[in-house]
């Protein structure tokens, strides 16, 4: 499904880049792509370092190499640190975490070692998340000022604060099923702002809009054609 979507905003670009093309050319031209093109795409960065240094990379490469820690909590849910900036917030970190000891280890003095020992920080902290809830937790790092985000399951992301602020989740009425939940826009015009949601149609809704439309231009397009030979 995640390629499916993706692929649909690819395509999307290529029709605006056509709909451009013509309003310079007068021309209209075929746009194409695919699910393998739209997701290798979307993988730029990982097959650039595999181009660059020829290296395969695994599941965990990229958290290391971004200072990237998940743990579990007391009550099952996982958080992640994220500490690819400055030096402070990993000394930050180490303290809110309960080991400021770690600040004096050679080993994690410097990002690049933290990088290489990324395996030693997780194991070495991963029984202390595991003492406090997540709750507990975000009191901690948000005082300390750590970067750091629940990571959520689907029905935790609707109720977050800051979704509820975005209007990510709205409402609209369907047909057959009364109101439904659907997902909002997420890009925003200051001036031309986008009507209200619709809830998916029903099989065959709009068939007799979109023939009647197709027949419509089929007609107009014959009376034209009379008039040029006329």
């Amino acid at each position: 499904a995640f390629s499916d979507a993706l692929t649909g905003l690819f395509a999307s670009y290529g029709i605006l880049a056509a709909l451009q093309g013509r309003e310079r050319t007068g021309r209209g031209q075929l746009v194409e792509t695919s699910l393998a093109q739209a997701t290798m795409a979307f993988m730029n960065e990982p097959y650039s370092g595999l181009f660059a240094n020829g290296k395969v990379p695994d599941a965990f490469d990229r958290p290391r190499a971004s200072g990237v820690f998940c743990f579990v909590c007391a009550d099952g849910k996982p958080i992640a640190i994220h500490l690819s900036s400055p030096n402070k917030f990993w000394e930050s970190f180490a303290k809110a975490a309960g080991h400021p000891e770690m600040l004096e280890d050679p080993r994690f003095k410097q990002h690049s070692g933290r990088h290489q020992h990324a395996e030693v920080i997780r194991s070495t902290l991963a029984p202390d998340f595991a003492k406090k809830t997540r709750a507990e937790w975000t009191v901690i790092l948000e005082a300390a000022d750590v970067p750091f985000a629940p990571i959520y399951q689907l029905d935790e992301v609707i109720e977050d604060p800051q979704i509820r602020h975005l209007g990510m989740v709205q409402r609209a009425t369907h047909p057959e099923r009364g109101e439904v939940r659907v997902l909002g826009y997420p890009v925003k015009l200051s001036d031309t702002p986008l009507g209200p949601v619709t809830a998916p149609a029903t099989l065959g809704e709009h068939t007799d809009a979109i023939l009647g439309e197709i027949r419509s231009e089929e007609h107009t397009s014959e009376l034209q054609s009379r008039e040029t030979i006329s």
